[in-house]
């Protein structure tokens, strides 16, 4: 193949785009007008960096090419501004989430494998999913339990496809049926508050934006595997049938007024296709549970998870083949955290932090930490709906913004920002995420579906979230204040 200098056409690579063109004169004309700003009084380069942060977060939001160009892009540029130097990024890569993250999903993964997570659901439908409003909220309490310890896409991937079967089977028609469209709405919104009940349960946002927390607050923040579960768990708890309630009610469902249901004979067919449950199933079981049960007893947060994953590939006791582990992994993603790490760095190293925390810190000032969590979720929850499939912009900018405002008025980050974690994986408002996009082929529901339920949904994990993170947080040794 014969190939020019440059591969514009894009026979070889991505093509070339006039996104990309737009992207690099935002990012230089921000990084250009913030250098000219008169903010030295706030620190060192506040203005640069200033400028260095609106460019790169633009980048990440209109995402011209792969978002690992752009995160190794800025720790080049960074590197050459003087916001950190090569040390300080080994540093923070070398103690980065990176190989947590990695373990944990690797560990998910045996879910996919095997048939063990189909074989959960379905039994746990047989006992309760037989009413229209009960299987809405059997539906999204499920998705998010075995979120907690499986992928989001592997969730919806499979409650969807369990969802569409039974309600083609009940007759009911895709693109009319009231309870098709909350089925399949509430899978979404339940596999994404399932991240919020285990750092496992989202370990790409999860363990990203502690280090982002870490960096910002200068090294206060940090959450233990024991402790979020301690405050998630509960928190799942109260907002769990209310979750699927919404979505029921908002689709005007009634288990009064049913007009087809689904026998234990219809579950009993799908579990006997599957057969008796088998050695690798079991194995995964034990594997994510010794996983589970000795981070919550506080062992090594990232050795146990590496020794479970190399039990997941081993030859007799794993649940997969380390080839089949290789090309599960989401690697682009992955080597996008392990670069964009650094990032947070950006507002203890220059007075980006102090000239952000004198902007808002008057607004914020008088607020209690239950009040400045709520905000923090809510602006959260807003961002990164507007922002769509802009996910991983959105925590720099949410969680670099507010931790050093909230240390600096003498809060524990890792109790008030915890919840705005939580609220930033919570993207269901506008359906239009490439994740949720998993279930749309379906024929169920349309963009605009997820509007009303959604924003409800939101608002209430905004109020419920911290009201956990307050009342939990100073039982499992973090205090409220600094």
């Amino acid at each position: 193949m014969k190939q020019g200098l440059l591969d514009i056409k894009g026979k070889l690579a991505d093509p070339f785009s006039w996104r990309i063109v737009i992207s690099i004169i935002i990012t230089a004309a921000c990084i250009i007008i913030g250098n000219a700003l008169p903010l030295d009084a706030f620190g060192e380069s506040t203005g640069l960096a200033l400028g260095f942060f609106v460019g790169f977060v633009s980048m990440f939001i209109i995402n011209p090419w792969s978002l690992v160009v752009s995160s190794i892009l800025m720790v080049i540029t960074g590197y050459m501004l003087g916001f950190w130097t090569w040390p300080e990024f080994q540093a923070s890569t070398g103690t980065s989430s990176f190989l947590q993250l990695l373990c944990m999903m690797v560990v998910a993964l045996g879910a996919e494998t095997t048939p063990v997570g189909r074989r959960i659901a379905l039994t746990m439908l047989k006992k309760w999913g037989k009413k229209p409003v009960t299987m809405v909220v059997v539906f999204g309490a499920l998705s998010a339990i075995l979120s907690s310890v499986v992928s989001d896409n592997a969730v919806m991937i499979l409650m969807a496809s369990i969802a569409n079967n039974m309600l083609l089977t009940m007759e009911e028609k895709p693109g009319e049926s009231r309870l098709g469209r909350a089925i399949i709405t509430v899978i979404c919104a339940g596999s994404f508050l399932g991240g919020s009940i285990l750092i496992s349960g989202a370990p790409l946002g999860n363990t990203y934006a502690i280090s982002l927390m870490k960096a910002a607050s200068g090294g206060i923040g940090g959450i233990s595997f024991r402790q979020w579960a301690a405050m998630g768990i509960p928190a799942f708890i109260v907002v769990a049938i209310p979750l699927g309630l919404i979505y029921a009610k908002c689709n005007k469902l009634s288990n009064h007024n049913q007009t087809s249901t689904v026998s234990d004979d219809y579950y009993d067919k799908l579990l006997k296709e599957l057969g008796p449950i088998d050695g690798s199933e079991i194995r995964w079981i034990l594997i994510t549970l010794t996983m589970v049960v000795l981070l919550l007893m506080n062992y090594h947060g990232t050795i146990v998870p590496l020794a479970c994953a190399a039990a997941s590939i081993m030859p007799m006791i794993g649940t997969m083949r380390d080839v089949d582990m290789f090309k599960r992994i989401p690697w682009f993603i992955l080597m996008a955290v392990y670069f964009m790490t650094i990032f947070g760095t950006l507002f203890s190293n220059t007075g980006l932090g102090n000239f952000i925390g004198t902007l808002i810190s008057p607004i914020m000032r008088g607020l209690s930490p239950y009040a400045f969590s709520v905000i923090g979720c809510l602006i959260g929850v807003t961002l990164v709906n507007i922002c769509v499939n802009g996910q991983l912009a959105m925590y720099p900018l949410v969680i670099g913004v507010l931790t050093p405002i909230c240390v600096s008025l003498g809060y524990n980050p890792s109790v008030v920002m915890w919840p705005v974690i939580c609220c930033l994986a919570f993207f269901v408002i506008i359906m239009l995420n490439k994740e949720m996009l998993i279930t749309k082929g379906y024929g169920w529901w349309n963009t605009k579906d997820g509007l009303l339920p959604g924003t409800l949904s939101g608002i209430m994990l905004s109020f419920v979230f911290p009201l956990s993170a307050i009342v939990i947080g100073p039982l499992v040794g973090l205090p409220l204040y600094l």
